[in-house]
């Protein structure tokens, strides 16, 4: 309405560097989620003792159809009889900000079975609470099958010879204490 040229104020922010750092993170985040759900071991976070997350396999591990069965739980709901004081000092470890060491228990499934576990569980922040990442073993078959050390290596050896066999290494035994080395006719 004025004789006068228009004017506008205003001012720019270069937001490409905060959009780049907001990507990383989310690809970092969703490698990590891809990482846990698919893992092998049992794999959970508890929040106050409190199941917030749990992967697949720890669901399967407790009995759960799903994890969704489990959220929300408290983590003392499936300690078997006789570890509960030890399962409370490591949750006021966490609480405190230390880490666990491994620690041998049996937990108690949804369908009432016990299984023997090993865990470790570290500190973290999830959803900005503290909370802890605890990743669990099941050892049951481990722990119940015979002492004899014997029954238990050929479980290793499929395991084991495969790799050895792919390095290809062939070595001559000089040493006579050696030589019920290579009694399976394996190369030492």
């Amino acid at each position: 309405t004025g004789t006068g040229p228009d004017r506008y104020a205003g001012y720019a922010v270069d937001v490409t560097a905060q959009k780049a750092q907001e990507e990383a993170l989310r690809q970092s985040e969703e490698r990590w989620r891809r990482l846990v759900e698919t893992h092998m071991e049992p794999i959970l976070i508890s929040v106050g003792g409190r199941i917030r997350y749990i992967n697949p396999s720890g669901a399967a591990l407790l009995g759960a159809d799903s994890p969704g069965d489990l959220v929300g739980r408290s983590v003392r709901d499936f300690v078997a009889d006789g570890y509960e004081d030890r399962v409370d000092e490591r949750l006021a470890d966490l609480e405190a900000g230390r880490a666990t060491e491994p620690f041998e228990y049996r937990v108690r499934r949804l369908d009432g079975e016990t299984r023997i576990v090993e865990s470790q569980s570290v500190p973290l922040r999830y959803d900005g609470e503290r909370a802890a990442q605890t990743v669990l073993r099941n050892i049951t078959d481990w722990r119940r099958a015979p002492d004899q050390p014997e029954d238990r290596v050929p479980l290793q050896e499929p395991v084991v010879d495969p790799a050895t066999r792919l390095i290809h290494i062939e070595a001559r035994v000089t040493d006579p204490r050696a030589s019920g080395a290579s009694r399976r006719g394996r190369p030492v």
